[in-house]
C-alpha cells in the first residue's frame, strides 16, 4: 500500500474526515490531504511524523518502507555491536583464522548495509531540504509578483486620476507626452517592443 493510501485507510479506521485531519495538523487544507490520499504528492518526512502523531499510529504504519528501514538499520547495529564482540574475543583466544576472516566479512557487510541505510537516509533529507528551499523560492517569487502587480495598479491608479482631472485635450496631450517617452530607449521598459 502506499503512503496516501496509508493515510486514508487509518483516517478512516479512525472515523476522521479529511478536514479533521487537517486541523489536528494545524490547519492543513482538506485539498493537500486529498492530494496525499490520491497519491498526487506525498507529505514531507516531518510532516508524516505529525499525521503519525495525529492518527496514533508509527510512522511504519504510514510508510513501511521507512519503517522496516529504520527497524532493520536498527538490528543491524546490534549486530554490528555483537559481531564486534565477537570477533574481539576470538582473536584474544587466538581462534581459527577461518572463523575470524568469516565473522571479518560478515561484519564487514553489516557495516556496509548500515552505511547504505544512512545514504539512503541523507538522501531522503537532502532532498527533503532542496524541496523546503525550493518551495520558500516559490513563494518569494509569488510574493514578489504581487509586489509588483500592487505597484502596477497604484501607478494605473495614479495616472487615471491625473487623467480625470483634464479635460480631452489635456488627456490627449498627455498620451502623445507618453508616446514620445516610450520612443525614447532610456525610458523604455525592459519588456517593452516598439512596433
Amino acid at each position: 500500500m502506499s503512503i496516501g493510501e496509508n493515510i486514508r485507510r487509518l483516517r478512516k479506521q479512525k472515523n476522521m474526515t479529511q478536514k479533521e485531519l487537517g486541523e489536528r495538523l494545524g490547519g492543513i487544507s482538506q485539498q493537500q490531504i486529498g492530494q496525499w490520499e490520491n497519491g498526487n504528492k506525498n507529505p514531507k518526512i516531518e510532516t508524516l511524523f505529525k499525521i503519525s502523531q495525529a492518527l496514533n499510529v508509527s510512522v511504519g504504519d504510514l510508510d513501511p518502507t521507512y519503517g522496516l528501514m529504520i527497524t532493520d538499520r536498527d538490528k543491524a547495529t546490534y549486530l554490528a555491536d555483537i559481531l564486534k564482540e565477537y570477533l574481539e574475543k576470538k582473536s584474544k583466544e587466538n581462534a581459527s583464522e577461518d572463523i575470524i576472516s568469516a565473522t571479518t566479512i560478515t561484519l564487514n557487510k553489516v557495516q556496509s548495509y548500515i552505511e547504505a541505510t544512512d545514504a539512503l537516509v541523507s538522501i531522503d533529507k537532502e532532498k527533503q531540504e532542496l524541496l523546503n528551499r525550493m518551495n520558500n523560492l516559490k513563494e518569494e517569487i509569488q510574493k514578489e509578483e504581487e509586489e509588483i502587480q500592487k505597484e502596477e495598479h497604484e501607478i494605473g491608479q495614479m495616472i487615471l486620476s491625473i487623467l480625470r482631472h483634464l479635460n480631452p485635450k489635456g488627456q490627449d496631450k498627455v498620451l502623445g507626452y507618453a508616446i514620445d517617452l516610450i520612443k525614447i530607449p532610456e525610458y523604455q521598459s525592459k519588456e517593452l517592443t516598439i512596433k
